[in-house]
């Protein structure tokens, strides 16, 4: 019986009847060697299978035609594999049970690792055990955008799980923000639902992947705090947030007061022109753009706010200042 004659539902049941078997006598689903061969043996299959590293873990090829070869992922791990033109037609069938029978009885879970039911070092060979960024969404829709994830980073070297209700991504990320911009534009182009992100580093340990996931949550908290748009946060860049969200309850109420009493003369216009100067890092030129309005009249502005408050955003002691009256008011 050859494989490019079997029908796809009785390769399924064959291939679940020598899984099942391996989960009687009680050895690893993720023993992916030993279950080829099984699968190799029973259903007259050739293929050769090579790890990320380009190492050769599976070949039981005899033939000597020419071999086609693709990249599939099984178990958060990337493969080359390479068949023989008569099975290739079964690529897509062989990762999906692959997958269907390995990776989603694998006991490997992020949320167990974080909650200390994981051993560390079952994950040597994921992007998790490597110095790299951690990605949290933030979302309803879990399930549904968890699926669309994976398919944008099919065949990449990302770690994507589920963890509290959340989706984690950990890899080799560069230019992290861009990342998680074009990401979230992704989901919420595709899936109406609300996403918010939070970045992180992690540095290959436990310790480092426990703070690194914990500081990606809390950049996510923090931003929600203050309405920070776009809803992407990057934790090592929240410098400023991070001290006014940890202000005390009685000094809280201090700055509310003041920000109360300063702020209190000032029109909906300034308070829009005093945002748009501190989110634009003080830039008056990128502030004045982004108003629509000229130097002049931005200048004209500033001079208003300072007659009110006694604060020059002109000035970094002052403006520091009053960049925390503004965020904290935001709590």
């Amino acid at each position: 019986m050859y494989l490019k004659k079997i029908n796809s539902e009785y390769y399924i049941r064959d291939l679940q009847k020598i899984t099942s078997q391996r989960f009687q006598r009680g050895e690893l689903m993720n023993n992916i060697l030993i279950l080829l061969d099984e699968m190799c043996n029973k259903l007259n299959l050739e293929l050769k299978l090579i790890d990320s590293n380009k190492v050769e873990i599976y070949n039981n090829i005899a033939s000597k035609e020419d071999l086609i070869t693709r990249s599939i992922l099984i178990n958060r791990n990337i493969y080359d594999i390479f068949l023989t033109k008569a099975n290739f037609p079964c690529l897509s069938i062989i990762e999906f049970t692959l997958n269907k029978f390995i990776k989603e009885k694998n006991n490997m879970c992020l949320e167990d690792l974080l909650k200390g039911d994981q051993d560390f070092d079952n994950f040597n060979k994921s992007p998790i055990y490597k110095v790299g960024k951690i990605i949290i969404i933030d979302c309803n829709e879990a399930n549904e955008v968890i699926e669309l994830v994976k398919s944008t980073y099919y065949g990449q070297n990302i770690y994507i799980d589920k963890a509290y209700n959340k989706i984690v991504l950990i890899g080799d990320l560069e230019d992290e923000k861009e990342h998680g911009i074009s990401l979230r534009e992704t989901i919420t182009s595709n899936i109406k639902t609300k996403v918010s992100i939070g970045i992180s580093s992690i540095d290959g340990t436990f310790e480092g992947l426990v703070k690194g996931y914990n500081n990606a949550k809390k950049a996510i908290k923090i931003g929600k705090t203050f309405n920070i748009i776009p809803e992407v946060y990057l934790y090592d860049e929240m410098n400023f947030e991070k001290i006014v969200y940890n202000i005390n309850d009685s000094y809280y109420k201090e700055l509310k007061d003041e920000y109360n009493r300063m702020f209190k003369n000032l029109n909906k216009e300034l308070i829009l022109t005093l945002e748009e100067v501190l989110k634009s890092n003080l830039s008056l030129t990128k502030a004045s753009k982004n108003l629509y309005i000229h130097r002049n009249t931005l200048m004209y502005r500033i001079e208003k706010i300072y007659k009110e408050t006694g604060l020059d955003i002109r000035n970094f002691r002052d403006a520091t200042y009053l960049y925390m009256l503004y965020m904290n008011n935001k709590k």
